[in-house]
């Protein structure tokens, strides 16, 4: 499968991981998003997102493009284009008790991978 990759896998590190979370908080701060977990790993993303009047496909575009253009901006964008995969994975969370287990899943995956926890300002603190 990799020999049909157009570029090579992109590993990020902590300063693009830094980066992308500064992209990410300014369109959060541009729309409103608000972010209830975001783990920036090596090799993916996870964000808890609550509803907005955007489509997710929006939001989703909107994350990506700021958090490119602050690569781009310190030359730390690891590919000549956007570093992301096309697509996205959608899950629609519709009770508590699932949007808890997610946030949990994203906050512990950095751990569950040997890495250190993660913390970043525009995540907000979700309230039930």
């Amino acid at each position: 499968m990799r020999d049909a990759l157009k570029y090579p896998p992109v590993r990020l590190t902590g300063e693009q991981a830094r980066l992308i979370a500064s992209g990410f908080a300014q369109a959060c701060a541009e729309s409103g998003y608000r972010v209830l977990a975001c783990a920036i790993m090596p090799n993916h993303v996870h964000l808890v997102i609550a509803r907005h009047e955007r489509p997710i496909e929006t939001i989703v575009s909107h994350l990506k493009s700021k958090a490119t253009q602050r690569l781009n901006q310190e030359a730390k964008n690891p590919l000549p284009r956007s570093p992301w995969a096309d697509g996205k994975w959608v899950v629609y969370l519709n009770d508590d008790e699932a949007i808890g287990r997610a946030i949990r899943y994203v906050q512990n995956n950095p751990v569950k991978d040997g890495l250190k926890a993660q913390a970043w300002k525009f995540v907000e603190l979700w309230r039930r």
